[in-house]
């Protein structure tokens, strides 16, 4: 079989992930998250000399969730790469926060081919993949018990890079409607963690 049918299988079975995984399917999600927390991992590791590995993990599986839910394939982008560009966006913002007197070159945010991917596979132990994993999910569940619908659909979106005037227009409402479901989300999670 050739590599660009290996490809195209990779990319078909995503797509049936990503479709399964916003139809709520949590195993689907799960297999996303095997596939991408490599991935995040190594984008947030290029930064431990600025902030915390793990802080930057959490914001790109929650980039990764909200790619999930917010991925549109008629749109034309691949899921790869709506995914990373949100992981990506999601990263840097932490870093960002982080370190705002530094400045950090966007294109040190680099997209991962399938070549990169093998790289990094290995560099998480098992151990804490699972636990990572189970974490998440619990607090992607946290999360939905605690917000609206609008708050969560607002959520995914602004996880996903989206500016507020963005947000408004795709839900038809006005900027500061986004403005104030994104200051409710603030204070319900403010004192949550996993």
């Amino acid at each position: 079989m050739s590599s660009t049918s290996n490809s195209l299988n990779d990319v078909e079975n995503t797509n049936k992930l990503v479709l399964q995984a916003q139809s709520g399917d949590e195993a689907a999600f799960n297999s996303l998250v095997k596939i991408y927390e490599p991935v995040i991992y190594f984008k947030a590791n290029k930064f431990k000399e600025i902030a915390e590995t793990e802080d930057l993990v959490q914001d790109g599986l929650m980039a990764l969730w909200g790619a999930v839910q917010t991925y549109d394939q008629s749109k034309g982008a691949s899921f790869k790469t709506y995914a990373n560009r949100c992981i990506d966006n999601r990263i840097f913002s932490g870093i960002s926060k982080v370190s705002a007197k530094k400045s950090i070159p966007k294109d040190l945010l680099v997209y991962l081919d399938s070549d990169e991917l093998v790289q990094v596979e290995n560099s998480v132990s098992p151990e804490q993949s699972i636990i990572d994993r189970e974490s998440y999910i619990t607090f992607v569940k946290n999360i939905k018990n605690k917000l609206s619908n609008m708050e969560l659909t607002v959520l995914s979106y602004h996880t996903s890079g989206k500016s507020y005037k963005q947000i408004a227009d795709i839900l038809h409402t006005e900027v500061k409607a986004v403005d104030n479901a994104i200051q409710r989300i603030r204070k319900k999670l403010r004192n949550y963690s996993i």
